[in-house]
């Protein structure tokens, strides 16, 4: 895979990307920039199948006045957070040439979500509703809550988390579409709220990218081995909600 760090351009590796560097080009990201030149992901697949749909995130869509990316919309929490609406860095279909959309391009009507056009499948969390509801909804769909209901430590909680799958349900639940909708709530792998044991050491390491252990607590690495996998990271809850799922 061609991907770019910074400046460095076209640089082939196979290996562990450590950290939270945003896409090249969102006007949203502050950080570090990784780009993926080459490499397809799940996007791809699907529009090769000719299924449509979508990523809509929380606050991709805000603009200021002037019709430019509102990077500073934000929001306050139930719990008292108040916190951005977007996140670049979680945004990861922007990382890929093949399915990035870094000004934030909206649909260019209703009945386009879902299909390529100016969007390329990246849209704001209003957009699904705007299609769910005017029965136009994509055959998959990725919703990404807005950061102070995401759940992560530091700009949210579970209570906000909670609040949001809720109601993203309930509202779910009122469609035609329900009769054939299995909702999946997959949590990323690295936030810590669920897991009280610690996971077992399955891979040699020693550098301070096994945050989880501390640098040389995983042993010695043979040569030629990565660093930085340590253990398979905490356990996480996956939650499938359908008509069709067995108790």
């Amino acid at each position: 895979m061609a991907w770019t760090v910074g400046d460095i351009p076209n640089v082939v590796v196979q290996g562990t990307l450590i950290g939270n560097g945003g896409p090249r080009g969102d006007p949203c990201n502050t950080g570090s920039v990784i780009f993926m030149k080459t490499g397809r992901n799940v996007g791809d697949l699907l529009n090769d199948n000719g299924i449509t749909w979508g990523w809509f995130s929380g606050g991709f869509g805000a603009r200021n006045p002037d019709g430019t990316v509102n990077c500073a919309a934000q929001h306050t929490s139930v719990a008292g957070f108040t916190s951005l609406d977007y996140s670049s860095a979680a945004e990861p279909f922007q990382f890929y040439q093949s399915t990035h959309n870094p000004d934030h391009m909206p649909p260019s009507w209703v009945e386009m979500i879902g299909h390529t056009d100016q969007a390329n499948h990246q849209y704001d969390l209003s957009d699904f509703w705007r299609a769910a509801e005017s029965g136009n909804l994509p055959a998959v769909s990725f919703l990404k809550a807005a950061r102070y209901q995401n759940g992560h430590p530091e700009y949210s909680d579970p209570l906000d988390e909670q609040t949001f799958l809720v109601n993203t349900i309930n509202r779910l639940q009122r469609l035609p579409e329900w009769r054939s909708t299995a909702v999946i709530i997959a949590y990323d792998d690295s936030d810590g709220w669920y897991d009280h044991v610690m996971p077992p050491i399955v891979n040699q390491s020693n550098t301070d990218a096994d945050s989880l252990t501390g640098p040389g607590s995983c042993g010695a690495a043979p040569e030629g081995a990565y660093q930085g996998r340590c253990g398979y990271g905490p356990r996480l809850p996956l939650l499938v909600i359908s008509r069709w799922a067995k108790g």
